[in-house]
């Protein structure tokens, strides 16, 4: 995609006709629909967003630090990004921003995030676990082993 300048966001913004870019074009151009919603001040521009920018890890904290008081729309956009998240360091960084900005530690919102968060550290805990049980498995066996080569060559002596 071309270059777009600050008159193709306010056109946008302003509903006027945009010539050379399609409107899927600009809606799917994560770097454009920042601009707009941040000139605008406009959390409803979120709704016009592609399903690939709700899904770029960059616009996702955008829109929560930029909203962040408004607790329905940073879970929209927290839980769409969970849903499709691909990296697990995005997705445990976002599970701990969410959990510091829900003000009511009470709330189901609240309760899911930090159930999300404990059960990924849960599961890396259980990850350890199960390597160091195959580890010393792999070393029981190979001392096994070992042993019985000495009793081996002890025999043939």
């Amino acid at each position: 995609m071309k270059k777009y300048n600050i008159e193709t966001v306010y056109n946008y913004i302003n509903g006027e006709d945009i010539t050379d870019f399609t409107l899927e074009e600009l809606e799917s151009n994560t770097n454009f629909m920042i601009d707009v919603i941040n000139v605008s001040n406009d959390k409803n521009f979120y709704n016009f967003t592609e399903d690939n920018v709700k899904t770029d890890y960059r616009f996702v904290k955008f829109i929560i630090n930029k909203f962040k008081e408004d607790e329905n729309l940073i879970t929209v956009v927290a839980d769409t990004y969970i849903e499709n998240q691909d990296n697990e360091q995005n997705y445990i960084e976002l599970l701990i921003i969410m959990c510091n900005l829900i003000k009511d530690k009470n709330s189901k919102n609240y309760k899911k995030y930090k159930f999300l968060l404990e059960v990924n550290h849960k599961s890396k805990r259980l990850q350890i676990e199960l390597g160091k049980l195959k580890m010393n498995t792999e070393a029981a066996d190979t001392y096994i082993e070992n042993q019985d080569n000495e009793q081996n060559y002890i025999e043939l002596l």
